[in-house]
């Protein structure tokens, strides 16, 4: 079976008041703001050969994101559709804990 990994990016400051204001996330995503996206590439080195999904809230940094796995050697990369806003729109399950 094949491993999935699913990638959020968000702004520091949106990351804190996404989970305060019971926003949300995909569950078990990996959450690293895209600031800090290339400096902690390390954290993402077990999945570098897996499919990697990536997904921010409406999809800009997401794409920013995408860029700089497919430079560093990611090669099996997905942008969610839709982001997380359809992914909520859609009534799919998201995490609210920490």
């Amino acid at each position: 079976m094949a491993t999935l990994t699913c990638l959020e990016l968000k702004l520091l400051k949106h990351s804190e008041t996404c989970i305060l204001n019971g926003n949300g996330y995909i569950a078990n995503a990996v959450n690293i703001p895209h600031k800090e996206l290339a400096a902690r590439l390390a954290e993402l080195s077990d999945a570098k050969n897996s499919q990697i999904v990536i997904y921010c809230r409406s999809g800009r940094r997401a794409e920013v994101a995408k860029q700089v796995l497919v430079k560093s050697g990611f090669a099996q990369l997905d942008h969610l559709t839709g982001d997380f806003n359809e992914w909520t729109s859609n009534g799919l399950p998201i995490s609210t804990g920490n």
